[in-house]
């Protein structure tokens, strides 16, 4: 099992030991672009589909990581 799958499987299990890294990872491989003003916080965005911010935490805390599992299941990459 790849890194990307093992990254993906802990987010549909919601695990709280994500870390930004992980989550940043999962969606650089399916198009989203990151964009950082200098400070904690990252804009993930991709064309046609809303963009969010993510803080740069470890562990991520569950409300992003339900952020993330639920726009991946809006695109039906989950």
């Amino acid at each position: 099992m790849s890194k990307y799958e093992k990254a993906l499987e802990r987010i549909r299990k919601l695990d709280k030991g994500l870390t930004f890294e992980e989550l940043a990872h999962v969606l650089k491989k399916n198009g989203y672009t990151i964009r950082n003003n200098g400070s904690s916080h990252y804009f993930f965005s991709k064309p046609n589909v809303y963009g969010f911010t993510l803080p740069r935490h470890k562990p991520m805390n569950l409300t992003y990581i339900r952020l993330v599992k639920e726009t991946l299941e809006r695109e039906g990459i989950l």
